[in-house]
């Protein structure tokens, strides 16, 4: 390579050495390093934005579970419809962005505390502040409508 990363692209590679809580970038991250990518190479997006097709399945179906606890089966079909056929939903859970990493484990928290499991939605809460900063607000959320 003919140039630093950091003089090209401003990547913080030292201090800090991760801008964002690491969890999602750990899952957008290993695929490519299970199938053996070590440094900055050409990776294929193929592998980059896996980790966010199966977050996005988790996403419809969590989405379906939550809207079936609250609304009943006509409302939930009408919300994975939704969710499944909007353009701006299908482009963006495609992108391995960190919210679509936060989505389905902030329904899948709504989801526990639902379903009187607060073991399980205080576990989950914990986790969203890994994926993402604002992540950090969802157990004083929760906290507050309980």
């Amino acid at each position: 390579m003919d140039f630093q990363p950091l003089d090209r692209f401003g990547l913080k590679l030292v201090k800090p050495w991760l801008d964002h809580p690491p969890l999602a970038t750990l899952l957008i991250a290993l695929p490519a390093k299970l199938l053996g990518y070590q440094t900055f190479e050409l990776i294929p997006q193929i592998i980059v934005r896996f980790p966010a097709i199966i977050a996005s399945i988790f996403t419809l179906w969590l989405t379906y579970l939550v809207a079936l606890k609250l609304f009943g089966r006509k409302v939930a079909l009408w919300s994975l419809a939704f969710i499944a056929t909007v353009p701006y939903f299908v482009v963006a859970h495609r992108q391995s962005f960190l919210e679509n990493f936060l989505t389905p484990v902030f329904l899948a928290t709504l989801l526990a505390l639902l379903n009187k499991k607060l073991r399980l939605a205080l576990i989950l809460a914990a986790l969203c502040g890994w994926m993402k900063i604002p992540g950090f607000s969802v157990p004083f959320i929760f906290a507050g409508w309980l």
